[in-house]
């Protein structure tokens, strides 16, 4: 009988090293396949991995592409105003588009990826669901909500039955001990160990960016350093001269100024408009109400509330109560309690 062929996205981390050696275990045929999205990206661990493995191994070199759909479209958001988020943007343009094609082209049955959530076939409806994973502390569905069913088909997530990242690490502490020692990356990828707000700067060859800190009726506040170094809610790092406490409460950017507000209860909204929308059953589409908790960011927790769609995979989200600061260009992805129903990217609030 002819094996399932697999695809392991290897990034030289613990996640994707585990992801082929469970796989290889249970009998799939495995190679490896590693993105190079940018100059100095490291992709010797990568390499170092599948040898350990004794598993074939391609670099496929994306960064054009990366370049111009991930960086640059993170940076003009972020100049816009708003709050990007670039795994995001990576996994709908690049990780689960351009990758899994070239897995597939490759002569892969399915691609595995390290990310920590579940996909499950449900017979029933004829269709995959998107779950919630055992390991709620690194739960990373929230990232996944794009997904459709023509890739969940093709999509193997080997850690969805972990319960920590610690269990991963000794699962393979023998088999890879140099991968299963290191430590979590917490950084973009590509900013290369920068700041964000220096890394913009640099990129976009930025000299002057400080504009002015205002108040709702337009009164100077003071002077800001860049619209980019700022998010809606922020209370820290203002640096004004003022005994009141500040927050973020709009960003402007065809005026280069950030509107201020000493009343927090300001940061509170019923209602936002969310839009490129994607629901996993294609069947919610149709629904005109739904029911069903809302994720605001990727550690945020699921807020009640009511998704009315719209026309063109647009809809206004209410939630059961006020919430604090939901800022414009995250992800708004919706769940029933673990399942991922779909999502979207938050454009304005009333």
């Amino acid at each position: 009988m002819k094996k399932n062929i697999v695809a392991v996205a290897l990034s030289g981390g613990v996640d994707s090293a585990a992801s082929a050696y469970i796989l290889k275990t249970q009998g799939y045929e495995v190679f490896g396949i590693t993105m190079k999205l940018f100059e100095n990206q490291n992709c010797e661990d990568a390499v170092k991995v599948a040898e350990a493995l004794e598993i074939k191994h391609y670099i496929i070199d994306f960064s054009e592409y990366f370049e111009n759909e991930v960086i640059n479209k993170f940076i003009d958001i972020y100049l816009d105003g708003f709050t990007p988020n670039p795994c995001i943007l990576c996994n709908i343009n690049v990780k689960y588009g351009l990758l899994l094609d070239e897995a597939l082209k490759l002569g892969a049955d399915y691609m595995a990826l390290g990310h920590y959530a579940k996909i499950e076939s449900c017979k029933e409806k004829n269709i995959y669901k998107l779950l919630r994973p055992q390991a709620s502390r690194k739960d990373q569905s929230y990232y996944l909500y794009h997904l459709t069913q023509d890739k969940l088909k093709h999509i193997l997530l080997p850690l969805n039955n972990f319960k920590d990242k610690d269990t991963v690490r000794t699962h393979i502490s023998e088999i890879i001990p140099f991968v299963s020692k290191k430590k979590d990356s917490t950084d973009i990828c590509f900013t290369e160990g920068k700041s964000l707000f220096n890394y913009i700067k640099t990129k976009r060859n930025i000299i002057n960016c400080k504009g002015n800190f205002i108040d709702r009726n337009g009164k100077f506040l003071g002077k800001h350093k860049g619209i980019f170094n700022y998010t809606i809610g922020q209370k820290r790092g203002l640096e004004l001269n003022t005994e009141k406490n500040y927050y973020v409460l709009e960003i402007k950017a065809k005026t280069n100024e950030i509107v201020l507000t000493d009343n927090e209860q300001d940061l509170y909204k019923e209602i936002i408009y969310v839009s490129d929308i994607n629901y996993i059953d294609s069947n919610n589409y149709k629904k005109e109400k739904i029911n069903a908790q809302v994720k605001l960011c990727q550690w945020g927790y699921l807020i009640p509330c009511e998704i009315t769609n719209q026309s063109g995979d647009c809809a206004i989200v209410k939630f059961n109560k006020p919430e604090r600061a939901p800022a414009i260009g995250q992800a708004a992805v919706f769940y029933d309690n673990d399942e991922v129903l779909g999502g979207g990217i938050i454009k304005c609030s009333p």
